[in-house]
């Protein structure tokens, strides 16, 4: 396997966070192109970022729960 590659595993970790995410911005009513503006990324990459299609930076993490004023930990799976 490539070093790039992501397992199964790495995949449902990722749509779990995604889940978590999309339920934490629906819940405090913003939209994607709110969130990509707090996080300086485009609502195009919040959209995938909720697809689990790419992960999420530590940075991005904090951020958004500090946004979404729930732990770290709530945002994983």
């Amino acid at each position: 396997m490539a070093n790039n590659a992501i397992t199964k595993a790495e995949r449902r970790f990722q749509r779990g966070i995604a889940k978590c995410v999309r339920a934490h911005r629906k819940r405090i009513g913003a939209a994607q192109d709110q969130i990509a503006g707090y996080l300086g990324i485009s609502s195009a990459h919040v959209c995938n970022i909720e697809t689990g299609r790419v992960r999420l930076s530590a940075f991005q993490i904090r951020k958004l729960a500090r946004l979404f004023g729930v732990s770290t930990e709530e945002l994983m799976p």
